[in-house]
């Protein structure tokens, strides 16, 4: 409300509009920062904006708004947010980053889904937990366009290396060579994060072909699954 009383141009959900540089649209000497704006989604690209109301991406915005303010020869630019959160619930940690399925569909953008479900550390040292994981990417380009994981222990760490990546554009399939933090009581040979990748890479090179519960669920409805069991 205040900020459409000021004048200032909102976006179609309400959020104050800024530039790259946390500099209102509008006003050339009104700046905006945090949960009040919206920004560029790092995880799909192009023009797509979302508001993220997390302390990590508000944080860089009042950094980078600051040194613009201030004059800073070297004064940053806002590339972006990848939505990287995560919360705890009843001993479970659930995080993630990037988009998920349901946004991807009402986009129509054409994704792959990989769901494994590693253990967080190596099998044969005590204390071993399973762990649920989906990576999201582009099954043409390789891009990431997000991922989420839930367990006990180890699931935070993992989609921290993934957003990473995101950042560094890495595709799916070179998850698979990043080499991570080996002993076992922190991860097993093969981290969970390198076996998603893996696994994408093989659907990319058509060696493996998947179908996800959704998926599944959908060619039941639609009977497609009894004519191809038939």
């Amino acid at each position: 409300a205040f900020a459409a009383e000021a004048g200032l141009e909102l976006t179609s959900r309400g959020h104050v509009k800024v530039d790259d540089r946390m500099r209102t649209v509008t006003d050339p000497c009104v700046w905006a920062v945090g949960d009040a704006i919206e920004v560029r989604n790092s995880a799909i690209g192009g023009d797509e904006t979302w508001a993220v109301a997390l302390g990590g991406p508000a944080n860089r915005q009042g950094r980078i708004c600051a040194e613009n303010i201030a004059g800073h020869p070297q004064a940053g630019t806002y590339r972006g947010t990848l939505g990287a959160n995560g919360v705890q619930l009843f001993g479970l940690t659930a995080a993630s980053v990037g988009v998920n399925e349901k946004f991807l569909r009402s986009k129509q953008v054409a994704y792959k889904a990989v769901y494994l479900h590693p253990k967080q550390h190596a099998e044969f040292f005590p204390g071993v937990k399973l762990m649920h994981m989906k990576l999201l990417f582009d099954p043409s380009t390789g891009k990431i366009f997000g991922a989420q994981a839930v367990g006990e222990d180890g699931v935070e760490k993992r989609i921290d290396v993934i957003s990473g990546a995101m950042h560094a554009g890495l595709p799916a399939r070179e998850l698979a060579d990043l080499e991570l933090c080996y002993a076992p009581p922190f991860n097993g040979a093969r981290d969970p994060v390198n076996m998603a990748g893996m696994i994408a890479g093989n659907i990319m090179d058509g060696l493996l072909d998947t179908i996800t519960p959704l998926e599944f669920i959908e060619s039941v409805r639609s009977g497609e699954f009894e004519r191809s069991s038939s």
